[in-house]
């Protein structure tokens, strides 16, 4: 029975929490406790309305619906319901369902008067209305809620003397009676809401303080439980750092003996305490115990250097100190070293040295200045100017082929950029140039600008420029060579100006330019061949000229013939065109051969004289047609003279030979076949 009761305890505190919940967030009653009995004492007040009305909600129905009090009945039963909504809702804020709370007390209130009279418990409702506003909200809401009372009493008050209701509210029958019974519930209601209020607000005030200070005894707490952990730490820490410091040693001594270089440890006056491996090594000693016994300014060769080291050192400057020392065999070499002075924890001062053996350094550094002095003999000697600028383009370095191209002198060029030396079209040209080389890494060789040299003549230089990087492979600049291409320039000018001529001749001219190899394979050929043969250019390129010859015998005579004498004029030879048809060219060939006198191909040109020769042949038979027609002329002038005299003789023979006779027939006959001839001679 009791582990029931527990149970259902239980369910009404996690379904109260849950509609606490859902009025004030979990967390602002965390924090304030005044926020949770605020939230726990709107809850009791919903629930308890709600319980409770759903006992007295169905007999209060039954009732209204008796009487046919249509609009109670409905003003009851949405008061039930918004009830029921801000048990359950999620989400109208704390102040809003307190407001929703507080406005119903005051409507049934209102209501409770009007239908039943001011000795109903109407005011009741009143009353609680204001004394709930001072627990749920507040000083303010309760001088709000008094001030609501007031006007609402006072209305009340005015209507029932107008008469306008109220008729069966006998006790309220004068106005002086009204006001006695208005005054004493104001005052009450005011007592009381006031002093719940100010209740309130002292408990609020007081679980402020009890708040202020569980916070600072929380911070002094934490701080004390900070202290704690801060205080351990330090202590471990301690521990480890002077087992740090124990290794740290350990690893100092092991990298001191493993390092590259020499370390010496000495003191103010020279006595060595501590050397690493490589220190012995280098000055020759067997045992650390023998070379801790000699002075470390012993090892100095010339003596006015250790004093020199000792000023510098007391200058803060000894450092990269360069000298020659001595080894123990007497053998002399060149060291640098650096040195630093520490005071220990006994107070005493030491000087920690860093010493390296630079002998083969020296040595590279003077082979170097040797090829250094060899690369700017040769850069001095070259005719091609060469240079280095940084990345904005000013002169760093160059030689005088340099300066002699520009035409400045050496002191004037040093920092020069090269906007001073060339138009603003030729310097865009160079940065483009030097920012492709720049972002691409690539030398630019073989680019040409034109620059302005100080007397104002300009010249053509062509230059190659690759990037500049130091020694951590970081572009520094570029550096380049340039050599004047002037004259190159205008040959080359003058070069394109005869190419062009000879390219227009060449494509212009009517008799056929051809180049072929020895073997006859057509190199190149002029357009001029596409009237002559009716096959393309292009499709003549790379094929042999030996396929279009119509005699082989020709081809062969003329070969020979070139080869033989070297050249060959006029030389007739019969061609095939595309179509089939034959063509007589007239060919000049000469043999080119190289500088060695190497024959390497054919070049000549050629004429198609097919139709000259037709002209000739018939020219020629004119010219035949022309002496005949002067022989065929002359011989008919003379027969024409033979006939005139046989005509005119036979004529005088018929006159005189006697009719009948013979002979006159004869005559006749004679004169007829005369007179024929004469006709015919005339036709030739």
């Amino acid at each position: 029975m009791k582990s029931k009761t527990l149970n259902k305890a239980g369910y009404f505190r996690r379904f109260q929490t849950f509609a606490m919940n859902r009025m004030v967030p979990f967390s602002a009653t965390e924090k304030d406790g005044l926020s949770y009995w605020r939230a726990r004492i709107l809850f009791a007040i919903i629930f308890s309305a709600v319980l409770i009305g759903s006992f007295a909600l169905g007999p209060t129905i039954a009732m209204l619906v008796k009487e046919k009090i249509w609009g109670l009945l409905i003003f009851d039963i949405v008061i039930y319901l918004i009830g029921i909504g801000l048990l359950f809702s999620r989400r109208p804020r704390y102040e809003i369902r307190v407001s929703i709370v507080l406005l119903i007390f005051y409507a049934v209130g209102l209501v409770v008067i009007i239908t039943v009279g001011p000795l109903s418990g109407g005011p009741a409702w009143l009353f609680a209305f204001a004394v709930l506003s001072g627990v749920l909200l507040g000083s303010k809401a309760v001088i709000m809620a008094l001030t609501v009372n007031a006007a609402t009493l006072t209305t009340i008050g005015l209507l029932i003397n107008a008469g306008l209701f109220g008729q069966r509210f006998p006790f309220f029958n004068t106005m002086e009676v009204m006001i006695a019974a208005g005054v004493n519930f104001m005052l009450l209601n005011t007592i009381a809401a006031i002093s719940v209020a100010v209740l309130v607000k002292g408990l609020v005030l007081a679980h402020q303080k009890e708040s202020d200070l569980t916070g600072t005894l929380e911070r002094e707490r934490s701080h004390l439980i900070k202290t704690k952990k801060e205080l351990e730490l330090e202590v471990a820490e301690r521990m480890q750092t002077e087992e740090e410091l124990r290794e740290s040693e350990k690893k100092f001594r092991d990298l001191m003996e493993s390092l590259p270089v020499g370390v010496i440890v000495s003191s103010p006056e020279g006595q060595v305490l501590e050397a690493n491996l490589t220190t012995l090594k280098i000055f020759g000693y067997d045992s650390k115990e023998e070379y801790l016994k000699i002075p470390a300014f012993a090892h100095y060769y010339d003596k006015r250097e250790r004093e020199r080291f000792i000023e510098l050192h007391k200058e803060g400057l000894a450092k990269d100190f360069e000298t020659q020392f001595i080894r123990k065999d007497g053998t002399v070499f060149w060291g640098t070293l650096t040195s630093l002075s520490k005071t220990t924890a006994t107070g005493e001062t030491q000087y920690f040295n860093v010493f390296q053996d630079i002998t083969e350094r020296k040595r590279v550094e003077e082979a170097l200045r040797e090829s250094d002095g060899r690369y700017r003999n040769i850069l001095e000697s070259v005719e091609e100017g060469y240079f280095e600028v940084d990345i904005a383009g000013n002169f760093t370095f160059f030689n005088n082929s340099l300066c002699k191209i520009l035409g400045y002198p050496k002191d004037e060029m040093m920092g020069m950029n090269n906007r001073q030396y060339a138009d603003k079209e030729n310097t865009k040209k160079l940065y483009q140039t030097f920012n492709k080389v720049y972002k691409t890494g690539k030398p630019e060789k073989g680019f040409d600008w034109e620059i302005i040299r100080k007397d104002g003549t300009k010249r053509y230089i062509e230059a190659s420029v690759s990037l500049l990087k130091d020694a951590g492979d970081k572009p520094i600049g570029f550096r380049g060579i340039v050599r004047d291409v002037t004259e190159r320039m205008k040959a080359e000018g003058a070069l394109r100006e005869s190419e062009g001529r000879y390219r227009n001749i060449f494509e212009n001219i009517q008799d056929v330019y051809y180049e072929t190899t020895l073997e006859g394979i057509i190199l190149e050929i002029s357009p001029s061949i596409e009237n002559a043969s009716r096959y393309k250019r292009k499709e003549l390129i790379g094929k042999s000229v030996y396929d279009f010859y119509t005699n082989p015998e020709e081809r062969e005579e003329l070969l020979k013939a070139v080869l033989v004498s070297g050249k060959v004029d006029n030389f007739e030879i019969h061609l095939t065109d595309k179509d089939g048809s034959q063509h007589l060219f007239e060919l000049n060939v000469t043999l080119h051969r190289d500088q060695k006198g190497n024959p390497i191909k054919l070049i000549g040109s050629m004429r198609d004289i097919s139709e000259r020769k037709r002209l000739e042949a018939r020219l020629r038979q004119s010219q035949k047609m022309e002496t005949v027609g002067a022989l065929a002329g002359g011989i008919a002038h003379e027969f024409n003279n033979i006939l005139g005299t046989i005509i005119g003789n036979t004529q005088l023979a018929i006159g005189d030979v006697p009719e009948g006779n013979r002979a006159k027939d004869c005559l006749k006959e004679i004169q007829t076949a005369s007179l024929r001839a004469k006709n015919v001679v005339r036709q030739i």
